[in-house]
């Protein structure tokens, strides 16, 4: 823990208090905060340890362009276009991040299309010096580095997710909810009629709570769903919004309060609860008192829903880190001051989408033809990256978490705990995980050393505004050194051989959850990157019109294969990953009726270069090392320069490893 914490000192002092081995049974308090649209790489790209933009299994544009590169704009530093422009950093204003932009840059896969669709400022981002207190968060407890929003689209469907796990249809049309209807539309929403995760909770017999203020920016969803729109309907208020907009304008807003109260009092009890749970709002700035309120009295529920106003929240139309930051000071305090209840409490915070800010990984979206996915031919989701740092007893230790999760990982992690069951849809929950292997129940990290205050950061001053590309540009360098990652679901392989004008692609996982591939081609073997869900075997078959073929494979946690050769390839290359030895195991087959020399060079992390002959139809093995779990290099064939195999990724053993 570096001096000058800006964690709360109370938090620091239950920190340093010895955790025992636990389990999942003893989480007793799930907080989750979800803030406002801010993508992974815009505040973590440079953290170190991460998927960010030192990440070595960064994709290619269509016209061959480093993926960071974005219709030649960079990634650039907020900071440094701030002093340029005279403005606070903190103070960005917000971008598009409508279905059809997002859809358009996300361009089909490429993910290639950012500055035309959102603008030059989409590439600015954050750094430490920037957000101390969020990088010491993630420094402290775990990052997930794979979270990724619901959808490739805006605030209230991927909220929908969030809170049930599902987004479905507007009230009596065939219109996919997938854009602000419901929280921009006109006054009176009927509801949305699926279930939602806090009434599964109830009928389960387990407490709830929404803590929000007078202004919860119309992002608490519950609202927009039937059983809390007809309590609202029974009080004689169309919506939430528009009563409390009075209220915030009133001189005087005693008597309307006063009156709200006498209509709830009437309620039936049921009704009253749900109110009570879902839909009663503190005064300005009383969301914290509230919850330290409820924390202190031993009131804390089972599960808690923080919906911070529109300053709070950090979304760029209107909020920064730093009044983000205020709150979540505030709410680990409180935790902190009473820790018994830290003891037993697990917190995820997270934003519900991207804003119009770049991401560059590419998300998993489902195959082509998978039910309920699909609007107008475009995938739902998943959507971009977005950030996920999961604070607990049991997320101690700076980790990196990297298996895949979207906002229904939060309402699974529930499923889990609390053994409801909710509308997910089948591929979702094939692709995406449930966030417990976030957490090490049975060996909690070491607490860190207390330290000292860190001065609080002055609130931003200013007007809005939108980043300057820099006259000079240059790629952001990520900090250097790994962190302590958490084990994975996966086992992630694939090979590739050539029949005559096609690739047999064989993808394999042999983990325990399915892993999400992509397969790119670069000469016009694809029309667009092709998706596949992995769980054992999967083979594809892909036709080249030329001579040659160039394909690319990533998948989970650095994976990736590169294929790149032509009908007359010399060698044909097999393996498989040994993870009890750590090492890959490699097959190279002379098919043609030459001796030929395979090379085997490492790229990165340690090996020894070699060069073994081969003659015609034999086969060679190697056993390639990786001490590290971490393995790259290349094979190729001395006298043939278009043939080359790249393989990459980290060997799961199923024990805890660092990063690459």
């Amino acid at each position: 823990m570096p001096a000058g914490s800006s964690l709360p000192p109370s938090l620091l002092r239950a920190l340093a208090r010895p955790v025992p081995p636990g389990s999942l049974a003893d989480v007793e308090h799930v907080v989750f905060v979800m803030l406002e649209n801010r993508s992974f790489d815009h505040y973590f790209g440079r953290m170190r340890g991460v998927r960010g933009f030192g990440d070595r299994n960064a994709v290619s544009t269509r016209a061959w362009r480093p993926i960071f590169e974005q219709d030649g704009v960079l990634p650039f530093s907020v900071r440094e276009a701030a002093e340029r422009a005279g403005a606070d950093p903190m103070l960005l204003d917000t971008h598009d991040h409508t279905w059809l932009g997002t859809q358009n840059a996300w361009a089909m896969g490429w993910n290639d299309a950012w500055v035309p669709n959102k603008g030059p400022g989409s590439m600015a981002y954050y750094d430490r010096r920037d957000l101390p207190f969020h990088y010491e968060l993630a420094d402290t407890f775990t990052i997930c580095d794979a979270y990724h929003c619901s959808l490739l689209t805006s605030t209230t469907p991927n909220r929908n997710y969030h809170m049930t796990g599902y987004t479905g249809y507007e009230p009596g049309t065939r219109q996919r909810a997938l854009d602000n209807v419901a929280s921009e539309g006109a006054e009176g929403h009927p509801g949305y009629d699926w279930v939602t995760v806090p009434e599964l909770l109830t009928r389960a017999g387990h407490s709830w709570q929404v803590y929000q203020e007078w202004d919860n920016y119309e992002c608490n969803n519950l609202e927009f769903f039937r059983p809390f729109a007809a309590v609202m309907d029974r009080i004689g208020l169309g919506s939430m919004r528009s009563f409390y907009e009075k209220v915030r304008a009133a001189e005087d807003p005693a008597p309307l309060l006063a009156e709200l109260d006498r209509r709830v009092a009437a309620l039936e009890p049921a009704d009253r609860d749900l109110y009570d749970r879902a839909l009663r709002r503190a005064p300005a700035g009383g969301l914290g008192d509230r919850f330290a309120a409820d924390v202190a009295a031993g009131r804390l529920p089972a599960v808690s829903y923080v919906v911070p106003s529109l300053a709070d929240s950090e979304h760029p139309e209107g909020s920064s880190a730093v009044e983000g930051g205020q709150v979540l000071y505030r709410l680990l305090d409180a935790l902190g001051s009473h820790p018994e209840v830290w003891a037993r409490t697990a917190l995820f915070i997270t934003y519900d989408e991207n804003d119009g800010f770049f991401d560059h990984v590419p998300p998993p979206v489902p195959p082509d033809g998978t039910p309920e996915e699909f609007v107008g031919g475009r995938p739902m989701g998943l959507g971009i990256r977005v950030p996920m740092i999961v604070v607990s007893p049991w997320s101690v230790g700076g980790h990196v978490c990297s298996e895949t999760f979207d906002h229904t990982s939060t309402v699974r992690f529930l499923e889990r705990r609390f053994g409801i069951t909710a509308p997910i849809g089948e591929w979702r929950r094939r692709v995406a995980g449930d966030l417990t292997s976030a957490f090490d129940f049975a060996t909690p990290a070491a607490p860190p050393p207390v330290a000292a205050a860190a001065a609080p950061r002055p609130l931003p001053a200013g007007d809005r505004w939108y980043p300057r590309v820099p006259d000079e540009q240059r790629m952001p360098v990520q900090e250097p050194g790994v962190k302590p990652a958490r084990a994975l679901p996966y086992q992630p392989d694939a090979e590739a051989v050539v029949r005559g004008r096609s690739v047999e692609i064989t993808m394999r996982n042999s983990g325990a959850a399915s892993a999400h591939f992509i397969l790119y081609g670069h000469l016009g073997e694809l029309a667009k990157p092709a998706h596949f869900d992995v769980l054992g075997t999967v083979e594809e078959v892909v036709y080249f019109p030329g001579p040659a073929y160039d394909l690319l494979v990533v998948g989970p946690n650095g994976f990736r294969r590169e294929f790149r050769g032509g009908t007359a390839d010399p060698v044909e290359v097999t393996g498989a990953i040994d993870a009890a030895a750590r090492a890959v195991s490699i097959s190279v087959t002379n098919r043609s009726a030459f001796p030929a020399e395979v090379s085997f060079a490492p790229l990165a992390y340690g090996g020894a270069a070699r060069t073994v002959p081969i003659a015609p139809g034999d086969t060679a093995h190697v056993e390639w090392p990786a001490p590290s779990g971490w393995y790259d290099l290349m094979v190729g064939v001395t006298g043939h320069d278009g043939f080359a195999r790249r393989l990459m990724g980290h060997v799961e053993d199923g024990r805890p490893s660092v990063t690459g």
